[in-house]
């Protein structure tokens, strides 16, 4: 929330006393110090249900006290549910599920990391309750999608025009899915290199280079290159016989590496 500009506040449960025994009045208080951070200008309510460290569940009342508290305000409230399943029998109501006025301004989240000792997974869901909040949600997904797929069939045709205009338009065969582009150079009688990496051919071993999607097997003379690379910037080029800090693009450079085998 910070690296977006906003000061978050916390608010403690009635200052848990002694024991961590909640004090009389504490659901209270805490209204009152909600209400008055939404009226400075507060937007959404983080709330932590059940609360933990404490593992306080909040009733069904003071949940209705909060929705109409948050409604009035015009804010949102998003209830972290996540150690909902691990609880002693007692009843657990998730925020949405109090009335109209919690479920049109709530988002909740979930995951299986606390209770099914998963947190490797990183992985969890957001549950939106009311339509326009599923509405917009649906669009932002396609939007970026849309938006990428475009700026890599644009890498992908000018590519293409630069070998054309190069005279290499045999070179290249555009893909039909993913974000690299092979060349293949073997019809330009390019020598082969001499160094590390020929010698290791002819020993009968194949170099390869790693990939975030995995092992590409590089055969001679062909050039793989990221599509992805912004058309502006500098490119690292290699040529063969260099080691991994060779082929590896510079930290902080725009683009990423060209490789090479011939």
């Amino acid at each position: 929330m910070r690296l977006h500009g906003a000061d978050p506040g916390e608010i403690v449960l009635g200052h848990l006393g002694h024991g961590f025994r909640e004090p009389p009045g504490a659901v209270q208080a805490a209204g009152l110090e909600i209400d008055a951070a939404l009226a400075a200008g507060a937007g959404s309510v983080l709330l932590c249900h059940p609360a933990n460290p404490v593992g306080r569940i909040y009733r069904p009342e003071e949940l209705r006290q909060l929705a109409g508290l948050v409604t009035r305000h015009g804010a949102r409230v998003i209830s972290d549910e996540i150690h909902a399943p691990l609880r002693y029998q007692e009843d657990f109501t998730p925020y949405a599920s109090v009335g109209d006025e919690a479920r049109e301004h709530a988002v909740s989240l979930f995951s299986a990391t606390k209770a099914w000792n998963i947190p490797g997974l990183r992985c969890g869901f957001i549950a939106l309750p009311n339509a326009a909040d599923q509405a917009l949600w649906a669009v932002l997904p396609a939007a970026w999608l849309d938006q990428a797929v475009g700026c890599l069939a644009a890498n992908r045709a000018l590519l293409g025009r630069l070998l054309a205009d190069a005279g290499l338009p045999d070179v290249y065969t555009p893909p039909e899915a993913t974000y690299l582009a092979w060349l293949d150079l073997r019809g330009l009688g390019l020598p082969r290199p001499v160094g590390p990496a020929a010698r290791t051919r002819r020993r009968g071993h194949h170099r390869r280079t790693r990939s975030r999607a995995g092992r590409h097997r590089l055969r001679p003379a062909q050039l793989r290159h990221p599509a992805g690379c912004p058309r502006r910037g500098r490119h690292t080029h290699h040529q063969g016989g260099g080691g991994p800090a060779a082929r590896r693009p510079r930290r902080g450079s725009a683009s990423q590496a060209v490789e090479v085998d011939r």
